[in-house]
């Protein structure tokens, strides 16, 4: 492998007028979190000050960007695919995850290198405003040794050509620019360095319960507009706060209709709740309302509605991520242009769906397994 110490991690890249950037923004000085280090304050992800679905995600320190599709989704085989990868890396190698979120296969890697004595040096990037040393309810030591650099896209990153010995992501390339980012790849890998990525297949289980959610949230949002009937009758009661007030209430035809409805509409998600396989997303709003309501009783109007407010954001925000993940699905014919355009970047691959044995002896698609390496 390359391990030569005159190269810098990170260096200047000109910008599309020409100029070189400042690399610090970037680096382990600047915008780099380092969990070796203290964490820096993560920059933002694009030009927009407002934190996207993923920034959300992220923040609420979630290790898997699947957490609740596929519980299994970094164990077993899954898990097995990543630990095989990195112990045939030679020690000292240098890994870039890509995609990084909280950094589950960067931990995986720094696990594999503790366990080997192979001291790899990890990097990870992602577009959100990630900061796993803050946001992961985990021991630090664990991270200690990862480098996460927030607010870098995949496509255009600030290291120095030919730094890598391995690039890696799950679920992860197919959320870029896809020709793009394996051009980068190429220009980061060293010759004989090798990538790996686990991405979305269309036919998957994560697919198939993305597709229940997103039913979900149309029944939350459209179908009975859950939350707008909660704030509607929250609204009726804000002067209702003495006991002649509250039987007055109890007699108005406006406010009852409104208690009809919002009953009605929490029947149908319950109703829901018992049909479906994953119910995660419509327990949650349950579970939402029912604080909501605590806080009305506690508090008045104003804290309600906006623990309310604050409810649906995040799981409009979870909307937003699932439609992402269906526009990053491949099928075969995705995965043979992909094919194309990694020998087409210097890198020859390999592409396979990539099963899970469930514990009950069942067997899940989960993804494609990609596996290349840069030969030119």
């Amino acid at each position: 492998m390359s391990n030569d110490s005159s190269k810098t991690p990170l260096s200047p890249t000109p910008s599309p007028e020409g100029r070189e950037e400042d690399s610090r923004a970037n680096s382990p000085q600047g915008g780099d979190a380092s969990a070796s280090g203290s964490p820096a304050r993560s920059p933002p992800a694009s030009g927009e000050g407002q934190p996207n679905q993923w920034d959300i995600y992220w923040a609420h320190g979630f290790v898997t960007s699947c957490a609740l599709a596929f519980s299994a989704n970094y164990e077993g085989r899954m898990r097995a695919v990543w630990e095989e990868f990195f112990a045939e890396l030679e020690p000292g190698a240098r890994i870039l995850d890509i995609c990084t979120g909280n950094g589950a296969i960067a931990l995986i890697a720094n696990q594999v290198s503790r366990a080997g004595g192979k001291g790899f040096e990890i990097h990870g990037i992602d577009r959100a405003r990630i900061d796993p040393a803050a946001t992961l309810g985990i021991d630090r030591e664990l991270l200690a040794g990862i480098h996460f650099h927030a607010g870098q896209a995949a496509e255009r990153t600030a290291f120095a050509d030919e730094y890598f010995d391995a690039v890696t992501g799950q679920y992860a390339l197919e959320y870029t620019d896809v020709p793009a980012t394996l051009l980068e790849i190429a220009r980061l890998l060293r010759l004989g360095g090798q990538c790996r990525f686990v991405m979305h297949h269309a036919g998957s289980i994560v697919l198939e319960t993305g597709h229940e959610e997103l039913g979900h949230a149309r029944l939350l949002f459209e179908e009975t507009a859950l939350f707008e009937r909660c704030r509607e009758l929250m609204r009726c009661m804000a002067h209702s706060r003495t006991p002649d007030e509250r039987r007055a209430l109890a007699q108005d035809a406006d406010a009852e209709e409104k208690r009809q409805r919002l009953n009605a509409a929490a029947a149908d998600v319950s109703a829901a709740i018992e049909r479906s396989a994953h119910p995660e997303m419509l327990r949650t709003a349950l579970g939402h309302l029912s604080r909501a309501w605590q806080a009305l009783h506690e508090g008045g109007v104003e804290p309600a509605t906006a623990l309310l407010d604050e409810a649906e954001r995040e799981i409009r925000a979870n909307e937003a991520r699932l439609r992402d993940l269906e526009k990053a699905a491949f099928d075969a014919g995705r995965i043979e242009t992909l094919v194309s355009h990694l020998r087409r970047a210097g890198l020859s691959c390999t592409a396979a769906a990539l099963h899970h044995e469930a514990v009950e002896g069942v067997r899940h698609l989960v993804g494609w397994l990609i596996t290349g390496q840069r030969n030119s």
